[in-house]
């Protein structure tokens, strides 16, 4: 088909670990600093925010690579059909 390789499954899901992982670190360490101080930490809110750009890089990367994969195939099928056309 394309140069590229094909998609491992895990690609389309490390968007949704990462989320999952900055969620979890972020919640466990606002409980800690609650339960320890009474009070919740704005840092912590801050480092998730600062973080959610990745979340998104990681979820563009998959359907970009897609977007580019399938433009590839259209245009070697458009030229497949114009050489099928001419015979």
């Amino acid at each position: 088909m394309t140069n590229e390789r094909p998609f491992a499954r895990w690609d389309l899901w490390t968007a949704t670990g990462f989320c999952a992982a900055l969620s979890a670190i972020t919640v466990v360490a606002m409980t800690a600093t609650y339960a320890r101080t009474g009070s919740g930490s704005p840092g912590m809110l801050t480092a998730f925010l600062c973080n959610l750009p990745m979340a998104f890089f990681f979820a563009a990367v998959p359907v970009r690579r897609a977007h580019e994969r399938i433009k590839v195939l259209e245009e070697r099928l458009r030229l497949l059909e114009e050489s099928q056309a001419t015979k």
